[in-house]
C-alpha cells in the first residue's frame, strides 16, 4: 500500500528557498543542473537513492559522441561538470510536491523540506524486472534492459526478450539484426 503525505503537516518556516529544484540525477537532470547553474539560477538537484539514472546500469558506452567508457564513469563526469557549474547536489527521495501555489513545497525522505520558485522533474524511467533472484546478480552479465545499448555484446548469440508492450517488441526487432536466434515473450 502506498503511503500518502499531507504536505501541510510539515513545517516549512525555516526552509531555504531555491530558485530552481531539479528532481532526478540522470543525464536529463544533470543537464538541467548545468544549464540552470550557467544561467545564474543557483539550482538544487535532489538525487534519489540510486543516483545516475539508467546510464549507471550500462556497461560500456559506445554510442555517446566523444566518450568511450562505462556508464558509471560517464555519470561521474556529468556530476563533476554539474557541480563545477554551481549546481548543489543532495541526497533525498522526493515523497510529495505541492504545486498549488508558489513557492512550491517539496517533501523528501527523510523529513527534508524544500521551497522552490520552479521545479524540473527529470525522474526518467526504469526497467521493470521479473522479480527473479538471479536478475540482479546477472545484470550486465547476460541479462540486460537495454537492447540498443548492449546488442553488440550479444552478436550471434541466442537471446530471449521478455516484456510487455511496444518496447519489448521494438527491442526484439532491433536485436533480430544481430542475433543468431531470438525469442520474444510478452
Amino acid at each position: 500500500m502506498k503511503k500518502t503525505y499531507n504536505i501541510e503537516e510539515f513545517d516549512f518556516t525555516n526552509t531555504k528557498k531555491s530558485n530552481v529544484i531539479i528532481i532526478g540525477s540522470g543525464p536529463a537532470g544533470l543537464t538541467a543542473g548545468i544549464y540552470t547553474a550557467r544561467a545564474g539560477l543557483e539550482p538544487l538537484l535532489i538525487r534519489g537513492n540510486e543516483p545516475g539514472g539508467q546510464l549507471v546500469t550500462t556497461t560500456y558506452v559506445e554510442n555517446y559522441p566523444g566518450w568511450k567508457g562505462t556508464g558509471p564513469e560517464l555519470m561521474m563526469k556529468m556530476e563533476e561538470q554539474c557541480q563545477e557549474q554551481g549546481c548543489e547536489l543532495i541526497y533525498g527521495t522526493v515523497k510529495a510536491v505541492d504545486f498549488s501555489k508558489r513557492p512550491f513545497k517539496i517533501l523528501a525522505y527523510p523529513d527534508k523540506t524544500f521551497l522552490a520558485d520552479a521545479v524540473i522533474i527529470s525522474t526518467g524511467a526504469s526497467a521493470r524486472w521479473l522479480g527473479l533472484e538471479s536478475e540482479k546478480k546477472l545484470q550486465n552479465k547476460g541479462i540486460s534492459e537495454c537492447a540498443t545499448c548492449n546488442s553488440p555484446m550479444f552478436r550471434q548469440e541466442n537471446v530471449c526478450v521478455v516484456g510487455g508492450g511496444d518496447v519489448a517488441l521494438e527491442d526484439a526487432m532491433f536485436l533480430a539484426r544481430f542475433l543468431h536466434k531470438g525469442s520474444s515473450y510478452t
